[in-house]
Formats: C-alpha cells, structure tokens, sequence
C-alpha cells in the first residue's frame, strides 16, 4: 500500500530519512487502542450515513481479524509501515481491500495518535495503581511486624527524637497515597477524547462525537480542535506522577542501602534483592535498592524532557510530538519495574532490634525530651533549651547518656532542674508524650494502622 500522505510527492523518503522519522518500532504497543479508535469512528461513520451497514461491517470484522492476528506476532506483521496507523490501515485494505481505505474518512493521525495515548494511559492508570498499592501493603506488614519497635528519628540524618519504627515506615505510606492522587488526577486528565478533531479544525462529517466517546469509554469531548490534537498535557500529568513516585521509592530505597551497611546493621534484605561481589566473596550488595535509586533521575528527567519538546511548538500538530511515546513508554515501564522491585524486596526485610537500641544510645536522642519536661515543670523554653543543651555537652565530655548523669551533675549546671526529673526520662515515655495526631505515640500508631487495614487489608 502507498504512504498514507504519498499523492502529493513523486519520490520516496531518503533511507536516512525514513529510519530517522519512522516510529513503528516505538508506537507498535499502541495497537490495541488504534483498532479500538478506529472501531468507533467506523460505527461513527456508519451512524451518519458515510459507511452503509455493510461496509461497517465489513471494517469491523477486519479490525477484529487484524487485532487477533497482532494479538499473536505483531512484529511478524510489520513491513515498511511508518507507525502503527499505516500498518493497521494496510492489513485492513488486505483484507476488504478498498471498503479498507474508507476508514480514515473524516479523521487524522494527528487526533487518532491523541486518542491512542489517552486510551493507552487510562490503561496504564490502574496497573500502576497496582504497584503503588502493592508497596503500600508490603510497609503496612512491616509496620504491624515491627508496631512497638522504638526506633531513632532522624533530621540531617542525625540522631533527633525517639520513635516508632511503624512510624516511620507509615511515613512512605502517607507519600505513596500522595501518588494515588496523583494518579487520579492524571486519570481525570486523559479521560477525554479527541477523535474528530481531524488534522486540526475538526472533522468535515457530522460524526456523533460523544457517541464515538462512549463507545471508547470517555467521559467528555475535547472542546477545542486545535488544542485537542496539540494537547500534550495529560502526558506531563503521567509524568510528574510519576517522578513523584520514584522519589519516593529512591529515599525508601537510599534508608535501606544504609541500614544495610554493616557500618549500621539494623536490616538485613534477602537474598533474591541483593547482589555479591565478582571479587570480595564478603559482599552483599543492595544493588536492586541502588538502582530503584539510580533509574530515578531516568523517570524524573522525562517530565522536563516532554515539557522541552512541547515548550516551542506553534499549535497545533508538530511531528516533534512523535517524541512523546518514547518518552513516556520509558518512564513508565522503569516505574512499573521499580513498584514490583520495591513491593517485593520489603517482604524480604528483617530488622535487627538489638543494632537499632544500640543506635539509640548515640546521640542523646531524648534531649528534646528533658527541655519538654523543664517546661513542664516551669522553665520557659527557652530557657529550658540552653540548660539541655549544656547537659548534653556535659554528658558527652562523661560519654554518658542524659538519663545517666547524676544529681550532683545536674545541680552543677543550674539549680532550677528539679530533682527526679531524669526518672521520668525514657524513650518510652517520650513517644508516649507524643500523642497528637499524626504523632508516634503508640495509639496513635495503632489508629493510623487501623484505618490502613480497612482501606489495604492487613
């Protein structure tokens, strides 16, 4: 079959040309959703007298065909197409020959390609959910594991205040919610169909377009012709999701590359997530968290990729947007990958009690904790401050910890810290303290836990 665009030139594309522009090779997975669209616009045509029954029909029993037989060797199928529509219109016209080259009546690549990717995201929108919700369950496990495991929080990565380690493994659970919104609303984003737009000022038919909606399962009409094949946007959605998401997973996977190190030694990950070394037999290396860590750069960098494609373009359809899928594909495939890397490798976690109480003895964790209890006992705060602070000075020159320093201590640093009040001083208690909500303190733990099982299960 000549090129779809061929009657106005007498001679081909140079072959540097032609693999240069062609796109098959990428756009090949949009196939399902090019025979869907051009299923609808078919019935669309149909509808208003453009097609007679019979040649729907007939397109319509050749789509199926042709989708069946992509279904089995789309690859085994391919020729010299350009993209997926030239290949999906040629093996039509093969099989009901020139009722095959009535199906692009009324339509252009340019709003087909749109509508493709609208639908190839929609598609995409629940198995991603999947994966964020798949590591949700896996933290949610850990934290019910480990409930009243207290655990050193930290700022700058230094030892700050007592926690709860299922507080802290809660922590990734409230930013992957955050990227379940996201996703909502990139689906809200793509759930809009463009087809009959045509090239740029519409279709020359008097195609039902939210009949051809419907039929695709959107919700609404773009309202615009010209933005509608020149609208990018709901891909940039897609992609702020997720480099959002794969942030998360990198500063999830960058913990557990440290507590790994047998330099700290509070986890220990399986063995079917970590690698070894081709020369220091020692190694266990946490080399799938290291490349959830890596490949993020890769995911966060397509959103500024598409957005300098975009950034430029006169509207409305530019060939720069055949970019978009290359793109996109990408990043959303490594996320997929990184989901199920993450979500299987946190089941393999076990955490070490022993190493993580012995890092809780560094770093005098509780002294916010000691100026709390001076303000509470009448001391401004601060007040309350500076006298802390010169405590943990004196127990760090003693290579105490604070709850270790004597009465004596005390009073040589000043007389308003009331006798007793180290009694009071544990890590217990100062969790316990923090009972407000989203704090750590254990009911609040357990509340936060609750309502986590009832949504994801337990």
């Amino acid at each position: 079959m000549s090129r779809l665009w061929g009657g106005r030139f007498e001679g081909g594309l140079d072959q540097i040309a032609k693999a240069f522009s062609f796109s098959i090779e990428i756009d090949q997975r949009l196939y399902p959703y090019d025979i869907a669209l051009n299923r609808a616009h078919a019935k669309g045509l149909n509808q208003v007298g453009v097609l007679t029954e019979e040649e729907w029909v007939a397109l319509d029993t050749a789509l199926i065909a042709v989708k069946q037989e992509m279904d089995d060797n789309v690859a085994g199928l391919m020729d010299d197409d350009e993209d997926v529509h030239s290949l999906v219109e040629r093996l039509v016209v093969q099989k009901v020959g020139s009722i095959g080259k009535k199906m692009h009546t009324g339509k252009s690549r340019n709003d087909q390609v749109a509508t493709g990717m609208r639908l190839w995201v929609l598609d995409t929108i629940d198995p991603l959910k999947e994966g964020v919700v798949g590591c949700i369950r896996s933290l949610l496990q850990l934290a019910l594991r480990y409930e009243h495991q207290l655990f050193p929080a930290f700022t700058h990565f230094q030892p700050a205040q007592p926690t709860l380690l299922s507080h802290h493994l809660l922590a990734y659970v409230s930013m992957f919610e955050r990227d379940l919104t996201r996703l909502e609303h990139a689906r809200v984003s793509a759930d809009c169909c463009p087809l009959g737009s045509g090239a740029v000022v519409g279709s020359g038919f008097p195609i039902d377009r939210e009949f051809v909606a419907r039929e695709l399962g959107f919700t609404r009409v773009t309202d615009n012709s010209i933005d509608a094949v020149s609208d990018r946007d709901f891909l940039l959605d897609l992609l702020a999701m997720a480099g959002a998401c794969m942030v998360h997973l990198s500063r999830l996977s960058d913990e557990l590359v440290l507590w790994s190190s047998p330099l700290i030694g509070m986890i220990t990950i399986g063995d079917s997530y970590t690698t070894g070394s081709s020369l220091m037999p020692q190694k266990k290396n946490p080399d799938i968290a290291e490349l959830i860590r890596g490949k993020t750069s890769r995911v966060n960098s397509a959103w500024l990729t598409l957005a300098s494609v975009i950034k430029g373009l006169p509207l409305a359809y530019n060939r720069d947007f055949q970019e978009d899928k290359g793109i996109v594909f990408d990043a959303v495939d490594t996320l997929m990958q990184a989901l199920g890397c993450m979500e299987g490798m946190l089941q393999t976690v076990v955490f070490h009690p022993h190493a993580i109480e012995a890092h809780m003895q560094k770093g005098q964790l509780l002294a916010t904790e000691l100026a709390d209890l001076l303000v509470k006992e009448g001391v401004p705060f601060r007040d309350a401050h500076e006298l802390t602070g010169k405590l943990v000075a004196l127990a760090d020159r003693e290579g105490k910890t604070l709850a270790d320093l004597s009465a004596t201590q005390l009073k040589s640093v000043s007389p308003l810290i009331p006798e007793g009040i180290l009694a009071h001083l544990t890590m217990g208690s100062a969790v316990s303290s923090k009972n407000v909500l989203g704090g750590t303190a254990p009911n609040q733990i357990r509340d936060r836990l609750n309502h986590l099982i009832r949504i994801y299960g337990g």
